[in-house]
């Protein structure tokens, strides 16, 4: 139990060191691919994990979110969904995508 706590007392201090979100409880990662989605909306920063459901439950792929931000290309939209060492995911991008597709599919205001 005690080695649990240190674990638990490293993780917070090693977010806390690189400015990452706090690791979350045990019960929260048992969310399904459509709470994490929700989640992913609900507050900044969504994780990697938690935006990739998203963009899977909307059935959206990189190349989708990448023309939504008008970016060249989806490369750096798989930095964000990336499995190992993610990168943040900018507040103006992610709320242009919250904005963009609240109804499931994507609003052009052009």
């Amino acid at each position: 139990m005690a080695e649990k706590g240190k674990k638990a007392t490293k993780a917070l201090a090693r977010a806390l060191e690189l400015n990452d979100p706090a690791p979350k409880a045990p019960e929260e990662d048992k969310l399904d691919k459509h709470g994490r989605a929700e989640r992913a909306m609900a507050a900044w920063p969504p994780t990697a994990r938690d935006l990739r459901a998203w963009m899977d439950v909307l059935g959206i792929s990189n190349k989708d979110v990448a023309k939504a931000l008008r970016l060249s290309d989806g490369r750096v939209v798989r930095f964000w969904t990336a499995k190992s060492d993610p990168r943040r995911i900018p507040y103006p991008s992610w709320y242009t995508l919250k904005h963009k597709f609240r109804t499931g599919r994507l609003i052009d205001d052009d």
